[in-house]
Formats: C-alpha cells, sequence, structure tokens
C-alpha cells in the first residue's frame, strides 16, 4: 500500500503468469479515500507485483509484469517485461518509464529525485524519468521486499560506483603428478565463477562470498587426457565466467600447458 494526502493506493496482484498461456489477465491499482469512503477496485488497469506501489506529488508508481511491447497495461504477447511504470495521480497516462534489464522488480519507494525497487541482489535505482539505471545502487541485500526512502534529495555526487563486475585470471599451479592444474582467479565482489566444460577441459565452479582469489581446477579430458597421457604435455584453453550477483557477466580465458610426469 502507499498513502499520499487525500487517497490509499493498493495493488490487486496480477495473475502475469498465467498471461502467456491464458491472454492477458490484468491487475489493477486500486484506490480509496483517507477515511475508507470512494473506493475505485480498477483505478488503474495495469499489472502490478503484489505489493509494489508508491505515490508522489505527481504520480503514482508500480512494478509490473507486463508483455513486452505493450507498456503497463497488459494484452496478450510472447514474452514478458518486468518494470516500473507510472501515471498521473489522476490515472491517466500510463506509461513504462524504468526497465531494469531482466530483474524483477517486487517493492518499490520514490523520493523527490529517484525511484528505487528491490529485486535479486540488490537494491535499484533510477531517476524519476527513467534515465541513469543502476540495478547495482546497494549491492549484497538479497532484498525481495520492501523498501522505502525519505525526501532528503540527490545522493552525494562522491557515491560510491556499483562494483567492478571485471575478473582476472592469475597463476597457475601444476600438479604434474595428475596431470591437472589450479588455476586463480580474482573477483572485484560476490557472485559465481564457473570454468566452462569444452572438449578438452572439465568443468568446475565455485562461489566467491565477497572479493578476493579463488582456485578452479583445470582437469584434461577427452583428446587433451589422451595427448597428456601420451606425450606427457597437452595444452588447453581454460575459459572462466564470472556471473556476479550484481551486474552483467564478465569472461576471460587463459591458454595452460598442463604436464603429467
Amino acid at each position: 500500500m502507499a498513502l499520499d494526502g487525500s487517497h490509499l493506493y493498493r495493488t490487486s496482484y496480477a495473475q502475469s503468469f498465467l498471461v502467456l498461456s491464458h491472454g492477458p489477465i490484468p491487475g489493477t491499482i486500486g484506490r480509496a479515500n483517507l477515511n475508507g469512503t470512494g473506493v475505485q477496485e480498477n483505478f488503474i488497469a495495469t499489472s502490478p507485483t503484489d505489493y509494489g506501489v508508491a505515490v508522489d506529488e505527481a504520480h503514482v508508481w508500480w512494478a509490473y509484469s507486463a508483455p513486452r511491447g505493450t507498456g503497463p497495461t497488459p494484452t496478450a504477447a510472447s514474452t514478458l517485461v518486468d518494470g516500473i511504470g507510472r501515471a498521473n495521480l489522476e490515472g491517466t497516462g500510463a506509461e513504462l518509464v524504468v526497465e531494469p534489464g531482466g530483474v524483477f522488480a517486487r517493492a518499490i519507494a520514490v523520493n523527490d529525485t529517484h525511484v528505487y525497487w528491490t529485486g535479486g541482489r540488490s537494491i535499484g535505482r533510477s531517476n524519476l524519468d527513467g534515465s541513469a539505471v543502476s540495478q547495482c545502487f546497494i549491492t549484497g541485500t538479497d532484498t525481495r521486499g520492501g523498501v522505502a526512502v525519505d525526501a532528503l534529495g540527490p545522493a552525494p555526487s562522491n557515491a560510491e560506483p556499483p562494483p567492478s563486475n571485471k575478473i582476472r585470471l592469475g597463476k597457475v599451479k601444476l600438479n604434474k603428478k595428475r596431470g591437472s592444474a589450479k588455476l586463480t582467479v580474482k573477483v572485484a565482489g560476490p557472485g559465481k565463477v564457473k570454468l566452462a566444460k569444452t572438449g578438452s577441459v572439465k568443468g568446475d565452479h565455485e562461489r566467491a562470498k565477497q572479493s578476493g582469489k579463488l582456485k578452479l581446477s583445470v582437469t584434461p579430458r577427452g583428446k587433451a587426457k589422451k595427448r597428456l597421457n601420451k606425450k606427457n604435455k597437452a595444452n588447453v584453453e581454460a575459459k572462466v565466467t564470472f556471473d556476479p550477483d550484481c551486474g552483467a557477466s564478465d569472461t576471460k580465458s587463459k591458454r595452460i600447458q598442463l604436464v603429467k610426469r
């Protein structure tokens, strides 16, 4: 729910998961006077999430899930888009304002400069016009529920930037007895680190709880394993992907010569 000086607003959960198979099943933003009168169940026909609604001096805001290309009001379509919509306080002019980039925005909050939302492992933020989207405004929260904000205005200009998603592939320690190796990977924050399974290398994965170093096992397979057993040496390529809790993934590759004696 959300309140302003005259009304209480609430969401009626849209069964968005049924939109693809059964056609549009719109939910609504409803409102009533603060004394409980003047109930309008269908004040704004949209497709809100179960508890994502906020209000400021000019607009009603909501997190929603609706078919791509249709805006905040759902119609039949093949794919859903998650985002944040708004309408004038009179319920008119519904529009898509923010598309957070594949994150299912759940709860939202708004002040005089920004709109905020929860989803995934971060709190996102954008300007009120939908520009300067930062899905990684606050990271490591693992928050899918409520969020609130006061009206203190813009954040300080020296606010910390979102964490880097870059990885660095470091030293290789050979295990000549087994013909394998340990590859050191340095990451800038929490996330999943995965060594891809290929025709010459077995896959491996680790989870980084914070920034720092971890190690992945590079173990030969297929032709590389046969070559290693026959010639005691084999060149393989280790392809490592870092999928951070917040932000886009990054992939790096490193050629490694395995030795077995």
